[in-house]
């Protein structure tokens, strides 16, 4: 999101806007076909797309400000925040997650700081795409 930052300012530019608005990211976010949560450095969830919506059955208004129940491994967020604040530098893993319902999801996800203009993170966003599919077709 961060890297993004310049191409989201010109977009919101070329849409006569002074300056990128919480609601330009939030229709942007909603309409990409990944699923996109924000999260704040506590694991808490800021922001939940549709499309994270559709593919684990939750809606954003049902985890804001609550734990993130996608992962089989209670601990796989604890321990990718602590890495990835440590290292500074976004994690990819495919692993396998649940929906809403306990179900099985073969998924790829992408974690990574949201920083300030102090470089210090105050946010995660995540990325998840569903790639069981993929891993059906691999088999």
């Amino acid at each position: 999101m961060v890297s993004n930052y310049e191409l989201f300012k010109s977009i919101a530019g070329k849409l006569n806007c002074h300056t990128p608005s919480v609601s330009l990211f939030r229709d942007v976010f909603n309409q990409t076909h990944d699923a996109f949560i924000v999260i704040d450095t506590e694991g808490l969830v800021i922001f939940w797309n549709r499309s994270a919506e559709r593919l684990f059955g939750y809606t954003n208004e049902t985890l804001q400000g609550k734990a993130i129940p996608i992962f089989t491994d209670s601990n796989f967020l604890k321990t990718s925040l602590k890495e990835l604040a440590e290292k500074r530098d976004s994690k990819v893993q495919e692993i396998q997650g649940k929906d809403s319902q306990g179900k099985p999801i073969d998924i790829e996800i992408n974690i990574d700081g949201i920083v300030n203009d102090d470089g210090n993170i105050i946010a995660y966003s995540i990325m998840v795409r569903d790639i069981g599919v993929r891993k059906w077709n691999e088999e």
